[in-house]
């Protein structure tokens, strides 16, 4: 079902909400609404999530978008094509990356000296900048293809509330700004995470406990916390004696109960299990939807959608609401 993480930082991305989902039917996929009305038919052999009104999809082999009425905005002419972010999408041809508007025009082309991960441009859009890896380190370019910080690093996580990790070629790990100077700097042996909500934990190497920190360098909840994920909508979840505990922003233990799984709270609700029961649990430990018997969770369409979520139960694929647990689409 979900997965724990084994290492200091966490697995979950930051994700953005969506009122349309994708789905698939005979090998071909569409979109369906809040209220589980097809919206656009199933005629893709492959879409993505909308991101600022637009979404990736391909016909045959080349990626193109459409938007959330289902048309045409820029035509299937690409190998890759990364999600919109600020007006601007990383995409590719013929092994040539370029950024472009929303129109489809062309704002900058990417030197081909930078090799660009695909997976990384994805991960870390959010904060109106792209990673790109040289040489085995990695640098930042922005949304107009311009580079930002030259590759210099031998790991580095996305922007997110204006600061990202960095560890350098001497290993040693601190945040810097857009511009790529530090701003705050990690003692030896701490691991930093990225940012949520103004926190960011971090991981002492030696002891994997973990603090948490706020932008301006404090220490807001002391070197106690094990595998703590990262912050949202208040609460973050962290390992007690085996099991999943939820902390509120000063480490104060959320609710009485703990729990075996626990994915993170989105839209005002966290899904929890505990003996392979799963339940739907509000911000004040109220449960919504309890003992469901799931098989599988999609954990994507749980981050990417704030009103329901793909699940296995009894041998079928469906997507349930979040409120109640009722079936809203049938696969």
């Amino acid at each position: 079902m979900s997965e724990r993480k084994t290492s200091c930082r966490s697995i979950y991305p930051h994700g953005e909400t969506t009122y349309l989902t994708p789905f698939q039917r005979e090998g071909k996929w569409g979109y369906f609404d809040l209220n589980g009305e097809v919206k656009i038919q199933p005629v893709y052999n492959e879409v993505e999530y909308f991101s600022n009104g637009l979404a990736a999809v391909r016909v045959f082999d080349n990626w193109g978008y459409i938007n959330e009425e289902g048309m045409q905005i820029i035509e299937p002419d690409f190998s890759f094509a990364g999600p919109f972010r600020h007006g601007r999408a990383l995409v590719s041809k013929n092994n040539k990356y370029k950024v472009i508007e929303e129109t489809g025009r062309t704002i900058n082309s990417i030197d081909n000296e930078y090799i660009v991960d695909e997976p990384i441009a994805w991960a870390s859009l959010h904060g109106g900048v792209i990673r790109i890896p040289k040489d085995n380190k990695t640098g930042y370019i922005n949304l107009d293809g311009e580079v930002l910080i030259e590759p210099q690093y031998l790991e580095s996580g996305p922007f997110v509330n204006g600061l990202a990790w960095v560890e350098d070629v001497e290993h040693h790990h601190y945040y810097i700004d857009i511009s790529g100077k530090k701003m705050i700097e990690m003692p030896t042996g701490i691991i930093p995470d990225t940012f949520s909500e103004g926190l960011a934990a971090l991981c002492n190497s030696y002891t994997l406990k973990s603090s948490v920190m706020d932008r301006n360098g404090n220490i807001v909840i002391e070197e106690t916390l094990s595998n703590p994920n990262y912050f949202s909508e208040g609460f973050s979840s962290i390992m007690v004696n085996g099991k999943i505990a939820f902390i509120d922003k000063q480490g104060n233990a959320a609710f009485n109960t703990n729990f075996d799984e626990a994915l993170p709270f989105i839209g005002g609700v966290a899904l929890v299990a505990n003996n392979d029961k799963w339940g739907v649990m509000d911000r004040e430990g109220q449960f919504l939807v309890k003992n469901r018997e799931y098989e599988h969770i999609d954990v994507m369409s749980y981050l990417l959608n704030s009103n329901h979520f793909l699940v296995r139960e009894k041998g079928d694929w469906h997507y349930v609401s979040r409120s109640n647990g009722n079936v809203i689409f049938k696969l």
